[in-house]
């Protein structure tokens, strides 16, 4: 499976949809009639081609944690097909996802909620190695201080043996990273992968993630909100808004040529290091609108600042405007 690039394609996300029922009261169950649901993903489609690193940015509540979760099979999909490895999982279950899980892995955000207080750093990062049931207790052993050395969990020894809580930070956040490799995986979805680690150690294990990924041959699904973060580390990038993808390309080219204004506006608040530089913030007018209820047409146009009178009725689709370069926006 190859794209117009000629580039293997490893993950396929072709009109992912998810929508979550939405919990009424009591009295609200009596009065309001029929079923309300958060629109969290709403046709999504994109591609990552092997050994890349594609991020998908917006702000809390966009959806991107949602479709990284969903091409993960945490969760069900509503709509939409997804492929990895030229193998449709959208459906999988059971033995099957158990048996192609090691193909995929996670780097959840919260280090300190994903790791099992009860298990020691070893067990936190080969306990899946047990439910895969790989190698003997030695082997797996051996193979988890072989990956904690990879993340410079060290002196191995020593750590292997302690609880998460007698850890640091961004020791956590290796046990977390060291974790997914364990099994070899293809994919890493990495969801805000350095949001809870300290701002002294977040370039380390930016640096840390490149690094593993050429030597354990990975592709990346980076989730962040941080469009600063993304530029140090991704190769295409994937902008959300409120379920939908407005802007989609490869990185120099979104960041050098911003089309959509929302990606316009996500840019002028990244902060430059330079205290002399005066820079305009283009902040969208009014508040996000509700997933529950989104606008009709394009999802923006009521904070747009060149909304026409069509946008509310019209629903843009993906145009590609440079080449590799698609925003769903027909007035830019």
């Amino acid at each position: 499976m190859q794209n117009n690039n000629g580039k293997e394609i490893l993950v396929r996300v072709e009109h992912l949809k998810k929508y979550f029922p939405v919990e009424k009261g009591f009295v609200e169950k009596i009065i309001a009639r029929g079923k309300k649901y958060v629109k969290a993903v709403d046709d999504v489609s994109f591609e990552i081609p092997k050994g890349s690193v594609m991020g998908l940015c917006g702000e809390s509540g966009c959806g991107k944690t949602t479709t990284g979760r969903l091409i993960m099979r945490l969760i069900d999909t509503d709509e939409g097909v997804i492929t990895l490895d030229n193998k449709d999982i959208t459906h999988i279950k059971g033995k099957e996802l158990r048996e192609f899980r090691p193909n995929m892995q996670m780097v959840f955000q919260d280090p300190h909620a994903s790791l099992n207080p009860r298990m020691t750093v070893g067990r936190n990062i080969g306990h899946s190695l047990d439910i895969q049931n790989i190698g003997t207790r030695a082997e797996r052993l051996e193979r988890v201080k072989r990956v904690m050395e990879s993340v410079a969990l060290t002196p191995v020894d020593d750590i292997v043996g302690r609880y998460p809580h007698l850890l640091s930070g961004g020791q956590k956040q290796r046990v977390v990273l060291a974790r997914a490799l364990v099994l070899n995986p293809k994919l890493v979805v990495a969801d805000e992968p350095i949001a809870m680690a300290d701002v002294s150690v977040r370039a380390l294990i930016l640096e840390m993630m490149i690094m593993l990924k050429n030597q354990f041959d990975l592709t990346y699904l980076f989730v962040t909100h941080d469009l600063a973060t993304a530029k140090y580390i991704c190769d295409t990038i994937a902008i959300m808004y409120l379920g939908v993808i407005v802007e989609m390309g490869q990185l120099k080219s979104v960041f050098n040529n911003p089309l959509h204004p929302y990606t316009q506006a996500l840019l002028s608040a990244v902060p430059v290091p330079d205290p002399r530089a005066r820079r305009k913030h283009k902040i969208p007018r009014g508040e996000i609108p509700s997933a529950v209820n989104p606008p009709s047409g394009c999802r923006f146009h009521t904070r747009c600042p060149i909304a026409h009178q069509d946008c509310s009725s019209h629903i843009p689709h993906m145009e590609e405007k440079e080449k590799g370069h698609k925003v769903a926006c027909p007035y830019v």
